[in-house]
């Protein structure tokens, strides 16, 4: 078998192994939320959205972590509206925000949603020297 047909035969199963596990990873998060209260439902995921925006975002530094009811149960669920405070981690610190994001009747998809980032509380807080 020659170099390219045994890099071609890798990569092609590498492709049949991701599109047997990416739509499991999607089934089970859909299985998650289904077990879960609908505001609960509603952050998670308007966090999964949330994050996808932030990361491009060019004021953040590789977010990898978002929180959207921050201090905890005090987002607000009214009709298909999730509005709240949450806070985003970026390589910087932890970033505090608003938001609020639109979800479908049944709180399984985020549809839409608009933030404003607020105070950045940076990872080393120095204290002015003596």
């Amino acid at each position: 078998m020659t170099h390219q047909l045994k890099a071609l035969t890798i990569a092609l199963a590498s492709i049949a192994i991701a599109g047997t596990i990416i739509p499991a990873y999607a089934g089970s998060f859909e299985r998650a939320l289904r077990k879960q209260d609908p505001r609960t439902r509603a952050v998670w995921v308007c966090e999964r959205l949330g994050l996808q925006q932030m990361k491009k975002d060019s004021s953040l530094r590789k977010p990898d972590r978002l929180f959207l009811d921050v201090p905890v149960n005090s987002a607000s669920l009214a009709s298909n509206t999730l509005t709240g405070n949450g806070q985003i981690r970026d390589e910087r610190g932890w970033t505090d925000l608003s938001f609020s994001c639109t979800v479908s009747a049944d709180r399984l998809k985020a549809r839409a949603m608009t933030y404003t980032l607020g105070k950045l509380t940076p990872w080393e807080v120095r204290s002015p020297k003596p």
